[in-house]
């Protein structure tokens, strides 16, 4: 609109009106330019910005404009010309003002635009309360939507007298219906869409509403057409009643809950299965694991375990490894009792875990134990539970025990066989890089004559004697063993210098070669150094082979180090 075809004396001036200043709301009048100047406003008109018009006219107040902020006044000047271009000349808009006190304000504004005159005759209401609770509960329900979609919970209404169910479009479409089901539960039933064991639970779910009772639940399983399979699914219903107080209609939330069902069921059934193991066991703990709360106590550690220390895991932990527990077997207890290892341990997929150790029992006496842990995710919470089992495991073990010692004793002597040594040593020198010991082998000198002359019963007395010898001679650490025939491997932990190695050989040599009842033993010794000759079995067998077949050489009964025969 031209500004021009207005005369300057017009677009400030005033209009009296007294009967306006009567109506209780503001009324202006004013031309539809750009700025949107004012050619009229009543007292409640000034009033709504918080101005009264001598106020407004000190201040500038002589235009819509003033009261417009940035984008606001542009969309509503915009506005107001689409509604004229299309020839509607009466028309309602609601926009934000600013007022004198910088407050933000919500307008309703009625207008009339005269097009002779090219003005706007308005009303304005101040609607800002109106706004703010519109607001307030669009955000409400926002709030409502969100706090829905993330408990995973459908809604839908279901009128009690016509049987019919009215469903959003994504449980229409996971039940295979359409958005209205009529006679619902009886089409579910009819179709297969609910199981056939819980058709029967269906119907009382049904029965229970149409009763008038309030509220009520069921657990149900339904086909999911989006899964392809059947699903368990929680529903709880509220009634609402018509104005007599029959029941009308009813408020259906449900959600899958196929997870923490099958959870419940595995852990019933667990639970029945590990309450068998119970009867049998040293001691039994139940824990929730997340908190640290001890839940059941039963056998050896109930009346042992102080009061005061039974309700947290960690203790009861702590104090069984220090007074139930072998010393030897305390820290690989305590590390696999450890409560955040456990956890760290169960959110990787591991649930269960076993321990054996040795335990003292009632008469103080050392048994052999297995321990074992199972972990499980509480269906009722979010808490990891475990279950720890104790039980004795003596008997098989010390069985096991003897059987792996036969497996790694030579059968004659009883002293370590070639493979026994070989697992021994070998894991040994390649994790001590920084350790100085002697590789030995010992051979009976001329023991072939003595079993031809004396017979193979007085060799195989020599050899036992000879294992026996040396079993007394060693030191802490060191190992001794048959390889085979007359042949036998020293292993010398921790000598320093070639000197100890003959000194120690040399005592050895000689406290071995004592004369028997009926015959005199001597031996030779051939020695490799470790790491200087070697650093694995192999290599320092071959070595101290090489040394021994010199001290054959040079007359038997003496040591010989592979280094010597190196100058």
């Amino acid at each position: 609109m031209d500004d021009s075809v207005y005369p300057a004396a017009v677009l400030p001036a005033r209009q009296k009106a007294p009967l306006a200043e009567e109506i209780p709301c503001g009324i202006f009048r004013m031309v539809l330019d750009e700025r949107m100047s004012l050619l009229y406003g009543n007292e409640y008109f000034y009033r709504c910005f918080g101005y009264s018009a001598e106020a407004a006219a000190k201040e500038g107040f002589d235009n819509c404009r003033f009261i417009l902020e940035g984008d606001e006044y542009s969309r509503v000047l915009q506005e107001m010309r689409g509604h004229i271009a299309h020839g509607q000349y009466h028309f309602e808009l609601e926009n934000r003002c600013v007022t004198r006190s910088r407050e933000q304000i919500w307008v309703l504004v009625r207008a009339v635009y005269d097009p002779e005159e090219g003005t706007m005759l308005g009303a304005v209401f101040n609607i800002t309360d109106r706004k703010r609770a519109e607001e307030a509960l669009r955000i409400s329900e926002e709030e409502n939507r969100i706090a829905i979609g993330q408990s995973g919970k459908i809604i839908c209404r279901y009128d009690i007298r016509s049987r019919t169910l009215s469903l959003p479009e994504g449980a229409a479409r996971m039940l295979g219906t359409g958005p209205v089901v009529p006679d619902a539960f009886n089409h579910f039933a009819a179709c297969g869409a609910v199981a056939p064991e819980c058709a029967a639970d269906c119907r009382r779910f049904d029965d229970q509403m149409h009763a008038g009772q309030d509220k009520g639940s069921g657990t149900f399983r339904m086909w999911n057409s989006e899964k392809g399979c059947f699903c368990w699914y929680h529903v709880d219903y509220t009634l609402v009643c018509d104005d007599k107080g029959e029941p009308a209609s009813a408020i259906l939330s449900y959600y899958d809950c196929t997870d923490l069902h099958e959870k419940e069921v595995a852990y019933r059934r667990w639970r029945q299965t590990y309450e068998e193991k119970v009867k049998d066991c040293i001691s039994y703990y139940e824990f929730n694991l997340t908190d640290d709360i001890c839940g059941r106590l039963e056998g050896q550690v109930a009346t042992q375990i102080p009061e005061a220390l039974r309700a947290s895991f960690s203790q009861i932990t702590d104090y069984a490894a220090e007074h139930f527990v072998h010393p030897e077997d305390r820290r690989k207890y305590e590390q696999a009792l450890d409560r955040k290892a456990l956890l760290r341990k169960h959110r990787e997929g591991v649930h269960e875990l076993c321990c054996e150790h040795r335990r003292y029992d009632e008469r103080g006496l050392v048994r052999w134990a297995l321990l074992e842990i199972q972990m499980i995710d509480d269906p009722f919470s979010d808490a990891v539970r475990a279950f720890v089992l104790i039980k004795s495991i003596d008997e098989e073990k010390r069985r096991q025990l003897q059987m792996k010692q036969l497996s790694q004793s030579d059968p004659l002597t009883g002293i370590y066989n070639r493979r026994a040594l070989i697992s021994h040593l070998s894991p040994l020198l390649r994790r001590d890089g920084e350790g100085q010991h002697a590789f030995v082998i010992l051979d009976i000198d001329h023991f072939k004559e003595l079993n031809d002359t004396q017979g193979h019963q007085a060799g195989d007395q020599a050899l036992i004697e000879v294992a026996r010898g040396l079993q007394a001679g060693l030191h802490g650490g060191d190992l001794c063993g048959r390889l085979g025939g007359d042949e036998f491997l020293i292993f010398l932990r921790d000598v320093l210098s070639d000197e100890d190695v003959h000194l120690r050989l040399d005592a050895l040599r000689v406290s071995l070669m004592q004369p028997s009842r009926q015959y005199r033993l001597s031996g030779s010794f051939g020695v490799a150094r470790f790491p200087q000759d070697g650093l694995n079995f192999r290599l320092l067998y071959q070595k101290a082979d090489l040394a021994l077949y010199e001290a054959k050489r040079r007359g038997r009964d003496q040591v010989v180090q592979y280094r010597e025969i190196e100058r």
